[in-house]
């Protein structure tokens, strides 16, 4: 493969950066927004949680006309559309008639767009990138999305303050448009299945036929499980993290250093597996073991009582679960046929979703009746089993060195 997907890959970057930046800012002023003019957090929760559940409805759905469309244009036409919904949100806003049914109607479209958006660029960037620097690109691509996302929430209040709300939202909206221009110019090709028409039939026996592609595949049903599993267990921990911290006697400053310090040990780790050439063997070594020492760290953490022990162990969790992460991701694009990519993808989203809310309702519940640091510890600990699917597995062993080592 030549140098080509060098610049396609570039062209995606740059367009996420200037995005990234926008939504940062939007997402900041919205709920600043809502908060003034409504003073309820309540109807923060609830535009959060509606714009969620549109992206788990229409996940699968959508997922199956992902496969079967140009990436590109996919890319193209959400971007340019929440570019031009969210400039109309903007001047709206500079009129002062801007009013929550139109910030909802709003996030429900975006929401939609993100949802066919996100699987679409994962795929394109697997079919640009030679696969043995998969795991490279997708550091770069994610670090520099989060050091600029962090760079931006720090200042984000004093950038609203400055400018007002109608003007952030604009540039928003001019960000996406950017976005959808420099997409334009990305020459590579793809394969996709080549059909006359879509019908309703077509995009129902394709989602089937997912389905089933998944139940009967063994490698791809066990990384399911794992993604599910482990995003029960520990996703609904992070929303309790700051009434952990209160209850260990560590105040609002303590915690946004601990927060930071997170962040700042993701970023190494991003940086370490996007800079360093790293073999398939031990590549494997990551993702086999990477998640289990991780979540046994967290675990030790929520079982402290001194700030800095807690400190180093979240910290040392977060950089463990970021390595194996980016390997995990790799591994699962590369292990799906390039003409179901897109929708399987969906598919993992919408499983990690709803992990992700099933874990929340539960452990913010019980959370009320035990102590959130032994409720904590617990869940780690039963987060490490569906680990056990891949120790001492050879067949996946095997799959990953040949996906991971081509050229």
């Amino acid at each position: 493969m030549d140098n080509r997907w060098k610049k396609d890959f570039f062209l995606i970057w740059q367009g996420s950066i200037v995005s990234c930046i926008g939504n940062v800012l939007y997402n900041f002023c919205i709920s600043y927004w809502v908060y003034k003019e409504t003073g309820s957090t309540a109807l923060m929760g609830i535009l959060y949680s509606v714009t969620t559940f549109t992206s788990l409805i229409f996940s699968p759905f959508i997922s199956v006309l992902i496969d079967r469309l140009e990436k590109k244009k996919i890319l193209i036409y959400c971007d340019l559309i929440q570019g031009i919904l969210i400039l109309c949100l903007g001047f709206i806003a500079m009129f002062n008639k801007l009013n929550t049914i139109m910030i909802m109607i709003v996030g429900i479209s975006a929401s939609i767009c993100k949802t066919m958006f996100k699987p679409a660029i994962i795929t394109l960037i697997s079919f640009i990138v030679p696969p043995k620097k998969l795991v490279k690109i997708r550091s770069i691509h994610s670090g520099s999305n989060t050091l600029v996302g962090m760079f931006f929430e720090a200042v984000s209040g004093f950038i609203i303050m400055r400018f007002g709300v109608p003007l952030v939202i604009i540039a928003n909206g001019i960000t996406f448009i950017f976005s959808a221009f420099s997409e334009l110019f990305i020459k590579s090709t793809e394969n996709q299945k080549k059909i006359k028409e879509i019908s309703i039939n077509l995009l129902l026996g394709d989602l089937k036929e997912n389905i089933k592609y998944i139940f009967y595949n063994k490698e791809i049903k066990t990384l399911f499980i794992i993604c599910f599993f482990k995003n029960l267990c520990v996703s609904g921990l992070i929303p309790l993290k700051l009434a952990f911290c209160l209850n260990r006697n560590i105040d609002i400053v303590n915690y946004g250093f601990l927060t930071s310090f997170e962040s700042f040990s993701s970023m190494i780790a991003l940086a370490i597996m996007g800079l360093l050439e790293i073999t398939a063997k031990k590549q494997y070594q990551v993702f086999t073991y990477g998640f289990m020492l991780s979540y046994l760290v967290l675990a030790l953490g929520y079982l402290g009582n001194n700030f800095f022990f807690i400190c180093i162990m979240f910290g040392l969790a977060e950089f463990l679960n970021m390595c194996a992460d980016l390997v995990y991701n790799a591994f699962f694009l590369l292990i799906i046929p390039e003409n179901k990519r897109a929708s399987i993808s969906s598919f993992m989203i919408s499983a990690t979703m709803a992990g992700t809310t099933i874990s929340s309702l539960v452990l913010g519940a019980l959370s009320e009746y035990f102590d959130i640091g032994i409720l904590g510890a617990i869940m780690c600990i039963l987060a490490i089993l569906p680990f056990l699917l891949i120790l001492n597995n050879k067949k996946m062993g095997d799959v990953f060195m040949k996906l991971m080592k081509v050229d």
